[in-house]
């Protein structure tokens, strides 16, 4: 398993930021080209290395998996959209292909609202996937939600 990142400076990131800003027109999204992926392992060995250490042999490295809600990498752009250049280097506009209806997103985000509160766990997962279609549920999720409920029963609500 390989974990990469993206890496790049914080002044690069702003000035990207800024000039987004300069592009949009309402309601846009960007994605930010921050450089070639690196690898995670790569730069905690290079971190370890730079504080003057000796990877494995003076400080450990351990893998542990990913997290829940970890990616091995990010996709940056879903299966309903498209990119566009605005014209400039390092920047790239995300289309939809085709727009959401503000009247069904309005009844999927009611029902969703209903399961959290009657329904169950399966029925929250399902409602989510009517209003997200690429939503996929990690078998770590299926029938629990952090809490350790089961999906046949509903969480008591906090006070």
């Amino acid at each position: 398993m390989i974990v990469q990142s993206k890496n790049g400076s914080s002044k690069t990131a702003f000035a990207a930021v800024r000039f987004g800003n300069v592009l949009a027109r309402g309601g846009e999204v960007f994605v930010l080209d921050m450089g070639e992926q690196i690898k995670v392992l790569e730069m905690a060995r290079s971190l370890i290395r730079l504080s003057g250490f000796v990877p494995e042999t003076d400080i450990p490295i351990t893998f542990t998996g990913l997290r829940p809600g970890e990616k091995l990498y990010e996709e940056l752009v879903g299966i309903d959209e498209s990119v566009e250049s605005p014209g400039t280097e390092k920047i790239s506009r995300i289309r939809r292909n085709q727009l959401v209806d503000p009247t069904s997103l309005e009844r999927h985000l009611a029902e969703l609202q209903r399961c959290t509160t009657e329904g169950s766990l399966a029925d929250m997962q399902r409602a989510l996937q009517q209003i997200v279609p690429t939503y996929a549920p990690g078998p770590d999720m299926v029938g629990t939600c952090g809490g350790g409920w089961s999906s046949d029963r509903r969480p008591e609500p906090t006070r």
